[in-house]
């Protein structure tokens, strides 16, 4: 259980995460859980992990990159 703790950690604290957080505006009807994409938690995530399991090219890569701190 605690692995999965910080590989859940892990995941939220990835730029990809942290970019659509970002993109979150408060008032909206829908859950924030809602807006992230599940990945399984058994694993630990890389901010590489998680652009190439959602098949992000290297142009989305870069914005986000370009977007988050």
């Amino acid at each position: 259980m605690v692995k999965q703790h910080k590989n859940i950690k892990a995941v939220f604290n990835t730029k990809f995460y942290k970019f659509i957080g970002k993109l979150y505006k408060n008032g909206r009807n829908q859950p924030l859980q809602n807006l992230f994409p599940v990945v399984d938690f058994a694993k630990s995530w890389t901010n590489a992990d998680i652009y190439q399991h959602f098949g992000l090219v290297q142009e989305e890569i870069d914005y986000v990159e370009a977007n988050v701190k």
